[in-house]
């Protein structure tokens, strides 16, 4: 069974997802955990991929699209599992913040680590 985390950004946007967002995010992970257990070949109805612009950083949709979660790897938290770092689950219409630094480096969205780099140097979004 992979360990997992939920990192800050998720846990401020899960509180604003509605009941039935949360109801699909949870089976979608289901869907992934699954997956993931078998030797992570993911089905295409989650349309997991790696973001482009932001190395590390997965992503993944659901329903149409009307899902999304964003993810990375973390070191093994127990041997041979696959640790699953839970970055944000933006409900849907969204828009994402990019502070100007991580825009500069034509990031659409920042990694947690480099987010909070950023936080220190940039205004936030007004």
């Amino acid at each position: 069974m992979p360990t997992y985390e939920n990192l800050p950004d998720f846990l401020d946007d899960w509180e604003h997802l509605t009941r039935e967002q949360k109801r699909h995010f949870r089976a979608a992970v289901r869907k992934f955990v699954a997956d993931l257990k078998t030797g992570g070949n993911f089905r295409a109805s989650l349309r997991v991929m790696p973001m482009h612009a932001n190395s590390g950083v997965w992503e993944m949709t659901w329903e149409g699209n009307n899902g999304r979660a964003t993810f990375s790897y973390g070191p093994e938290i127990r041997p041979g599992e696959r640790h699953v770092m839970i970055m944000a689950v933006p409900g849907r219409g969204a828009r994402l913040y990019v502070p100007q630094c991580c825009r500069e480096l034509k990031m659409r969205r920042p990694c947690h680590l480099l987010r909070l780099v950023c936080a220190m140097i940039s205004d936030p979004p007004g």
